[in-house]
């Protein structure tokens, strides 16, 4: 089982998608981390520092331990690393086709997605 502390809603999809019983430990930490990221760029209740603690099934010592602080070198490379992979996988992605809407009398359609798009676009 894994534990994340903090607001744990906005990154839990991520380690969902990602840990299974095969993955490492430290795989599991590095996507821990991400998943913590995310969070973070989610809420902004949740923040630095964050302090990571891990132990072995079984053993009630803890083996590993560190606490990231604000600007940590090998967070901000993970954070901006996740930031670039996610925006490259979402333009590699299947363009999405969204058909018109016909108005009907006295009622306004919602939006379709292109429109939403260009909207933000040229804002």
């Amino acid at each position: 089982m894994y534990l994340q502390t903090g607001e744990a809603k906005y990154g839990k999809s991520i380690m969902e998608r990602v840990i299974d019983p095969t993955t490492t430990l430290s795989d599991t930490v590095k996507c821990v981390l991400v998943s913590f990221d995310s969070t973070m760029r989610s809420n902004l209740s949740v923040g630095m520092p964050i302090d990571l603690m891990c132990y072995e099934r079984d053993a009630l010592a803890v083996r590993k331990r560190r606490r990231f602080e604000q600007g940590d070198p090998y967070f901000s490379a993970l954070s901006k690393e996740w930031s670039a992979g996610v925006r490259g996988g979402f333009w590699a992605l299947a363009r999405a086709r969204v058909g018109r809407v016909r108005r009907s009398a006295g009622r306004h359609p919602e939006p379709t997605a292109s429109f939403i798009h260009r909207r933000r676009r040229g804002s």
